[in-house]
């Protein structure tokens, strides 16, 4: 409930208007079984409450800075999947936010088969390696400091594709389990008058 579906694909002209609000208006959604149903979905407040009191919804807070992070994901963009690319840029822009860095974050990606055997094991091999050359550091610099790992080509390699909540103009950091509602600013949308 709340998001505007391909409201960025209206804002540069890609849909018009028609489309745009025939969209949103038939969009439906699943229901508590996973069934799809004509009505949108609305958050329930008490999960919402739980998922952000116990950490589901990471924010990088904490003491994520003294941590070594090696995301591992199979490259699966161009498949129908939830584990795509783009998640790991939500996590590093909520790093950035929270911390004013992300470089204890470094990513591996494979696409297909054994490409993603050998990167689970090389994944493992650079995460002993980093943690022991975080152990072996005796110098003065804070945790954070030691944790710092070095940039990687995976984001060239394996570009990541957007999602619909993105699309939709949510903000790439934000945690937000739940758009608020408002009213509509006829501004907003490119060719649509207020009658």
């Amino acid at each position: 409930m709340g998001v505007q579906y391909e409201l960025n694909a209206l804002q540069n002209h890609v849909i018009s208007v028609n489309e745009f609000l025939n969209l949103n208006k038939v969009i439906g959604g699943y229901d508590h079984h996973g069934d799809i149903q004509a009505a949108r979905m609305v958050a329930n407040a008490d999960a919402l409450e739980t998922i952000y009191r116990t950490g589901r919804v990471n924010v990088g807070a904490g003491g994520i800075p003294n941590l070594p992070i090696i995301d591992v994901r199979n490259y699966v963009d161009n498949e129908v999947n939830v584990h795509q690319y783009i998640n790991t840029y939500r996590f590093r822009s909520r790093l950035l936010e929270s911390n004013g860095t992300y470089a204890n974050q470094v990513m591996f990606r494979a696409s297909g088969g054994q490409n993603v055997k050998a990167m689970d094991g090389t994944a493992l091999d650079t995460m002993a390696t980093w943690l022991d050359q975080i152990k072996s550091d005796t110098s003065n610099r804070s945790q954070a400091q030691k944790v710092i790992g070095d940039n990687n080509l995976c984001e060239t390699t394996y570009p990541p594709h957007s999602l619909p909540d993105l699309e939709a103009g949510k903000p790439l950091k934000s945690p937000i389990g739940k758009c608020p509602l408002r009213a509509i600013n006829p501004a907003g949308y490119p060719a649509l008058s207020p009658t």
